[in-house]
């Protein structure tokens, strides 16, 4: 496998906005998912896009974790979309988006891109990336759904030239929903993802009384987006110092103040001054 090292053996240089560790669903996240996902958007096996063909051993060797410490991070990634695993490729998702240095109004950079998307294999993925960020497939895709690995890794090959059976469909890999998707989503989009979190917080046990506490927010009115983004968030945590449902409760007090700040500045606003809780979240830069 080669590396490109650079004009200087120094090797690519890469950049990442110092915001990110004030973000509060990188800083929910155990510690090896912290050190793989900054592995993986600076390693010399990245690229540009952020969309690559990626083997574990390099990442053992360049973080010093075991496989499995390494499998267990990728999946926490996985869950919390930060990355996005598929016939061998891995994309992180937002290495693009959140890159000061590129520039999707450059045709340059768009060109650049376009060169590795075509030393890639033909994959669903693929397309899913330039859907994403609105670019032109370099290429036609064979008119086939790709199947994403219910498991970050796997060890055997899976057949994808066939259409998954039912228990395949029950086996499909969980997602959670974005931020940008909770941002945008309609109220019954909403309602339904709540649904299917609060689901799989149940089903694996992680908070046991999730229904009553979302029943709970509904009845207090809270604000669907920060409902769900609370229980996504507790989703990926997982693990509670003083239990889900406290952990959950300081976290929608804050989420709950963003989003309401968020919806009514969608809204027309009324004459007359703004309410002290929409200056607050303005100054805060919430907004």
């Amino acid at each position: 496998m080669g590396v490109d090292k650079g004009s200087d053996g120094r090797g690519i240089y890469r950049a990442i906005y110092t915001n990110l560790w004030d973000d509060p669903d990188f800083r929910s996240l155990p510690i090896e998912a912290k050190f793989v996902f900054l592995n993986l958007r600076t390693s010399p096996l990245s690229n540009m896009p952020g969309i690559f063909i990626f083997y574990l051993e390099p990442i053992a060797k360049q973080t010093g974790f075991t496989k499995n410490r390494i499998k267990r991070a990728l999946e926490v990634l996985c869950r919390g979309q930060w990355i996005v695993i598929e016939d061998g490729i891995l994309w992180v998702k937002n290495a693009l988006k959140y890159d000061p240095n590129i520039s999707l109004r450059n045709p340059k950079h768009v060109e650049a891109i376009k060169k590795i998307l075509l030393g890639l294999p033909k994959s669903k993925l693929v397309k899913d990336f330039c859907i994403y960020y609105g670019i032109d497939l370099p290429y036609a895709i064979p008119n086939r759904e790709g199947m994403a690995y219910r498991m970050p890794i796997t060890d055997t090959d899976t057949d994808t030239d066939t259409e998954p059976d039912i228990k395949e469909q029950a086996n499909a890999p969980f997602l959670l929903p974005t931020k940008e998707e909770i941002q945008e989503a309609s109220e019954p989009k909403l309602k339904e993802d709540i649904e299917q979190v609060c689901s799989r917080l149940f089903k694996e046990k992680i908070f046991p009384e999730v229904n009553a506490f979302k029943n709970k927010m509904l009845k207090e009115k809270k604000n669907l987006r920060s409902i769900l983004h609370t229980l996504c968030r507790a989703y990926i945590k997982r693990e509670f110092e003083d239990g889900p449902w406290a952990y959950c409760q300081k976290v929608i007090e804050s989420e709950d103040r963003k989003y309401n700040a968020r919806d009514y500045g969608k809204t027309l606003v009324p004459e007359g001054p703004a309410p002290d809780w929409i200056k607050e979240a303005v100054q805060k830069g919430w907004t």
